[in-house]
């Protein structure tokens, strides 16, 4: 069970049962104390935290429905956050950590687990994803400050020059196609796609590299190389050239 202490109800109050309920902060947990940064809520800290040793429990476990009308949304979790404080560092909605102690060895540890679920006899209308994200851009000329814009980012934070995680398979991305057989299997015809109303030829530059390949064509290591297929139980490279 979780270590939640406090006068909590043993079963459903009557009295609230149609009504919202007000409330200032919510405090869970063995200290009974809502964490520093913990404006409107939160339980125990990094040093005493919440611990629940029952089998597939959740913390937090809503089961919704959503019913909308046609042409309307609906939203299980609705944040949105202003971020108006210049030079700031960082402005994040949802902030996830999976922390792993030292000596110990989960298995499949996920920050976040997105999951798209369709039934027998149910499709999805227009697109279907198990993660979207969307910049909105104004329709004018941005300051000349403006830094990167990414839609997704995904990097591989290393702690120094002495980390070595061994000659597992390891990337930056990895996308695969699990369950079923090979016939099933294949119909996902492609790993990726790429669309662009606004590309009128090849030659666009629709995947860019900063890797600089030198030294007769060798591409060092550390650098994009090219495409890697497996054909006949052999490693390939399709190499990439210059498009003029």
């Amino acid at each position: 069970m979780a270590d939640v202490k406090g006068g909590l109800p043993t079963k459903r109050i009557g009295t609230y049962q149609d009504h919202e309920v007000l409330m200032g902060k919510i405090t869970l947990g063995s200290s009974e104390v809502t964490p520093t940064n913990g404006v409107l809520g939160g339980a125990g800290t990094s040093g005493v935290p919440v611990e629940c040793t029952s089998d597939d429990h959740n913390f937090f476990e809503f089961y919704l429905k959503s019913n909308p009308s046609a042409n309307k949304s609906g939203n299980g979790l609705f944040i949105e956050m202003e971020a108006t404080r210049d030079l700031a560092l960082y402005n994040r909605t949802i902030y996830t950590t999976v922390s792993v102690p030292a000596g110990k060895h989960p298995r499949n540890p996920h920050a976040i687990k997105a999951l798209l679920k369709i039934a027998a006899t149910g499709y999805v209308q227009g697109t279907g994803t198990a993660l979207l994200g969307d910049v909105e851009l104004p329709n004018e000329v941005m300051n000349a400050a403006c830094g990167s814009i990414y839609a997704g980012q995904l990097q591989m934070v290393v702690g120094g020059d002495t980390c070595d995680i061994g000659d597992t398979r390891h990337a930056i991305l990895m996308m695969k196609v699990t369950g079923g057989t090979i016939t099933g299997q294949s119909q996902i015809k492609n790993v990726f796609d790429i669309e662009s109303l606004a590309i009128g030829n090849m030659a666009a530059q629709l995947m860019l590299s900063n890797g600089d390949v030198t030294g007769g064509g060798a591409a060092p290591d550390g650098t994009l190389k090219g495409f890697q297929v497996r054909v006949n139980g052999e490693q390939y490279w399709i190499a990439l050239y210059k498009i003029t």
